[in-house]
């Protein structure tokens, strides 16, 4: 795994037990939505940084699979981040940590079938 990924799965993972804290408590602070914001937009630079990668010529072992884990990733925090705007409650906290979750997911999952590809 690269320093960039890693270091992205690792900061959303510890995100994760922010929000299920914030959630088993029954409120989540807007203090919390810029780091989600910020993993956002790291999401972005992550996939974008990977198609071009992919545009130069190299390719991972399941194109299809590393394409669509490569669309999605990025696709997971924005909709969160509307859905959870002016809520402050247990499920919108819940709604983040699953979404951080899924996010280091998507990341480990990008990563290994990137690195199939380079064997």
């Amino acid at each position: 795994m690269d320093a960039f990924t890693a270091a992205l799965t690792l900061y959303a993972l510890l995100l994760f037990p922010v929000f299920a804290l914030a959630a088993f408590r029954g409120r989540r602070t807007i203090i919390l939505d810029p780091p989600l914001a910020g993993l956002a937009v790291l999401l972005t630079v992550r996939a974008a940084w990977d198609a071009a990668t992919l545009l130069g010529g190299h390719q991972p072992a399941q194109p299809t699979v590393h394409l669509a884990y490569l669309l999605v990733a990025p696709a997971v925090l924005p909709p969160v981040l509307w859905a959870i705007r002016g809520d402050r409650g247990r499920w919108a906290a819940a709604l983040c940590a699953g979404a951080v979750l899924l996010a280091a997911v998507l990341l480990v999952r990008l990563q290994s079938t990137w690195r199939s590809g380079h064997v």
